[in-house]
């Protein structure tokens, strides 16, 4: 039997965000047809992961051209320990093509039911001109050490209290 495990902080995010919103999700939830059906009304959609999967990235590129919500986990999945590690490149790509606003969201705390889970919201920005103004992996780099000091910052807020 496969057994699947569920982000819980993607559910979190929607469940106390202001706005829908749309998640990026692996696409071994969407295996299991019952798995699958929940995180399409979870309004979810599947990436597969390390590759460039363009399908998931133009789909993240018309939800943020539409002004509308989308979650990402930059590092491109869950950490147990909540250190934040390496974040993949893909959040800083969309930003830069998008201009959409990032909003860093630090969760901390067990994922095991009845765990408890603290989540904290940043505040919103945006990739400056100078950002914008690199070119190609350049920009994508400088934008992905932006995305991460916030994220570092913000969990460093959270441990303080």
């Amino acid at each position: 039997m496969q057994h699947t495990q569920i982000k819980l902080g993607s559910v979190l995010i929607g469940c106390f965000s202001i706005r829908e919103v749309a998640f990026l999700a692996k696409e071994e939830l969407f295996s299991l047809k019952w798995l699958g059906l929940l995180m399409h009304k979870l309004h979810a959609f599947p990436i597969r992961r390390g590759t460039g999967d363009r399908g998931a990235l133009r789909t993240s590129l018309e939800i943020l051209d539409q002004g509308e919500v989308l979650v990402m986990f930059p590092e491109g999945t869950r950490k147990l320990k909540g250190q934040l590690t390496e974040l993949q490149p893909g959040a800083a790509m969309l930003a830069l093509r998008s201009n959409a606003q990032i909003v860093p969201v630090v969760i901390r705390g067990h994922y095991l039911p009845f765990g408890r889970l603290r989540m904290q919201f940043g505040a919103p920005f945006q990739l400056d001109e100078q950002v914008k103004s690199l070119k190609g992996r350049d920009a994508i780099n400088r934008a992905t050490e932006i995305i991460a000091t916030k994220m570092r910052e913000l969990a460093q807020e959270v441990e303080q209290g």
